[in-house]
């Protein structure tokens, strides 16, 4: 008879996020039924999208309303969740959710008043933060309660151990979509043709938000300590720090070397990767963040790209997984200029790490490394009964 688990994922408002759990089922004796939101905000504007289940997707597609639509940490099901788990009858509950948030604890506290299986939940966060009543409390009776976490990184299993969970980990790093973002876009697309017509030049590249924490004021500094017109950077995205941004740009005389592309899709974005000869994340921390993992890195890999980090957050430890980047210290513009300096005089080594992070992100980072690791862990724990923290013992 097939493991019957239960995910909740806000996600899976969109049918492509649905992939993974596609997979689970092709690759492993799992039924899945998935609880997602009526409606959610789409990350790439302003509109709600309608749920919708994917034609791939055999298991059980349940939606619901939710308040609070737009806030991952905030929203909650506007539902009696306990009918739906009695009704779905699983042997085991993951919540893709941090263990803080409310829809986790709103998870969590109709599992142990009804059915009592297992549970577990997604883990990100690498920095210890105090909550407010109720929600501190929320997050320390999952913390306590919780049977299983699926950490992203050794700094949110670390935190998570520091603020009393006691239960199984099972490292679960992002994944990235091979079939978007390949290697086989080559570097001489038609893209890389929009920004520069010479073939000498050197496209330094990134995607995210223009906020302070990303650091890309630091990567203007470098560029423009380079002296040398050849070196483009392109940002994908858009933000606060925009116009300070092109201000910095022109005041360091490189204004002609930036370009700025708009957020897109990421069918669009791949192309992008693709076409540059590096990727540089110059992230900053700061007291209330730092970056949790940076599927920017895995997404440029996978595209054939090699990396340039800072040491902030999980960042490193990713570089040095994939062995498909370098690592310089944050808020050190000149140690970066030193990198792509080196880089651009040493193209063999630049192929060196591209081939290297291709080859790790391929065997580790894939959709289907994903689910073969969640799947694992779901079968194994199946068969250890006497692992199984039933709630309601």
């Amino acid at each position: 008879m097939a493991l019957r688990l239960f995910v909740m994922d806000h996600n899976c408002a969109f049918t492509k996020k649905q992939s993974l759990y596609i997979r689970l089922m092709e690759r492993f004796d799992i039924h899945v039924t998935i609880l997602a939101p009526e409606k959610w905000m789409n990350p790439f504007g302003q509109s709600c999208v309608v749920s919708q289940k994917h034609t791939g997707f055999r298991g059980d597609f349940v939606t619901r309303p939710v308040a609070f639509r737009s806030s991952v940490p905030k929203h909650l099901y506007i539902a009696d969740l306990g009918k739906i788990l009695s009704k779905a009858k699983p042997d085991i509950i993951y919540g893709y959710h941090d263990y803080y948030m409310l829809a986790a604890y709103q998870l969590f506290r109709a599992n142990r008043r009804g059915v009592g299986v297992p549970i577990g939940f997604y883990a990100s966060q690498n920095i210890f933060k105090t909550f407010p009543f109720p929600i501190s409390n929320f997050e320390k009776k999952v913390l306590q309660g919780a049977t299983f976490l699926f950490p992203i990184s050794s700094e949110a299993t670390d935190l998570a151990r520091s603020k009393g969970f006691n239960g199984e980990i099972c490292d679960m790093p992002l994944y990235v979509d091979t079939s978007i973002f390949d290697a086989r876009l080559s570097k001489e697309n038609t893209w890389r043709k929009r920004i520069t017509n010479n073939p000498k030049s050197f496209l330094i590249g990134f995607a995210g938000r223009f906020v302070p924490e990303k650091g890309l004021s630091d990567l203007i500094d470098a560029v423009s300590m380079l002296k040398d017109e050849s070196v483009q950077i392109v940002l994908v995205g858009q933000g606060p720090e925009q116009d300070a941004l092109e201000r910095r740009a022109r005041d360091r005389g490189i204004a002609n070397q930036l370009h700025i592309v708009p957020p897109t899709n990421q069918s669009d974005l791949a192309p992008v990767l693709a076409a540059c000869d590096v990727i540089v994340m110059p992230s900053l921390s700061y007291p209330g963040w730092k970056e949790q993992f940076g599927r920017l890195i895995i997404e440029a890999l996978a595209c054939g790209t090699p990396v340039l980090g800072s040491d902030s957050g999980a960042i490193p430890e990713v570089i040095e997984q994939t062995k498909g980047g370098l690592i310089f210290p944050e808020g050190d513009p000149r140690a970066l200029m030193g990198l792509v300096s080196d880089l651009r005089k040493n193209p063999s080594r630049l192929k060196e790490l591209a081939t290297r992070g291709l080859a790790a992100t391929r065997e580790n980072f894939t959709l289907d490394a994903m689910a073969d690791r969640m799947g694992g862990y779901f079968e194994s724990h199946a068969k250890r009964p006497d692992r199984a923290r039933s709630l309601l013992s």
